[in-house]
């Protein structure tokens, strides 16, 4: 029975060990802009960190507001499933270095344009962008987070917090500026908060 359990504890160890080096290939961050039609541009970037959360960033059309998703990613049988709240699936399969996005099942796109993220050449990844957002200001350990209705991503807040204390504990609705890129990397920056709309209520 001892040798059973030594033998399971080792097989659980490497198993974490190659989920871990795993999740340390496919993090970082990748971004496409993909060019349909003369008046249709897709921007997509996607900050996957090595604690297994994620952010995507997306804009469908040229002078559309920007979407930000957060959440928990995951491997299954070597694809990347990204699941956000709001009930927001998205797969992702490694492609020579890529990320090709998948259709709600998890099946290659056979029709249309494939879509894939790869390293970052876009400009626009490195300027600052800002979505609104409703959730509240919180604070763990002496550090300040945004968490979205119906999420259990806390996003890292940096930069003056006034929102805290205007509205306690409320939830509020906000803009939240970043830097895309710089959601990623050895010491990632998250967002700050431009602007306060007032208390608001979850959906």
């Amino acid at each position: 029975m001892k040798a059973l359990k030594v033998i399971l504890y080792f097989t659980l160890l490497v198993f974490a060990l190659g989920s871990c080096s795993h999740n340390e290939q496919l993090a970082g961050f990748h971004s496409a802009t993909v060019k349909f039609s003369s008046h249709e541009t897709q921007h997509i970037a996607l900050a996957l960190l090595e604690d297994s959360t994620f952010f995507y960033v997306s804009r469908y059309n040229e002078g559309m507001p920007w979407k930000l998703q957060s959440g928990q990613w995951t491997v299954s049988e070597g694809d990347v499933l990204l699941k956000g709240y709001d009930q927001f699936n998205l797969w992702l399969r490694p492609v020579k270095n890529q990320l090709e996005l998948l259709d709600f099942e998890g099946n290659q796109v056979l029709s249309g344009k494939a879509v894939r993220l790869g390293k970052s050449t876009d400009a626009i990844w490195d300027q600052e962008l800002s979505i609104v957002m409703t959730g509240k200001v919180v604070d763990i350990e002496g550090k300040k987070y945004f968490l979205p209705c119906n999420s259990f991503h806390f996003m890292p807040l940096h930069g003056e917090v006034s929102a805290d204390q205007a509205f306690p504990g409320q939830v509020i609705t906000v803009m939240l500026s970043f830097v895309p890129s710089k959601l990623y990397g050895k010491h990632p920056i998250g967002f700050r908060i431009a602007n306060v709309f007032g208390p608001a209520e979850c959906k």
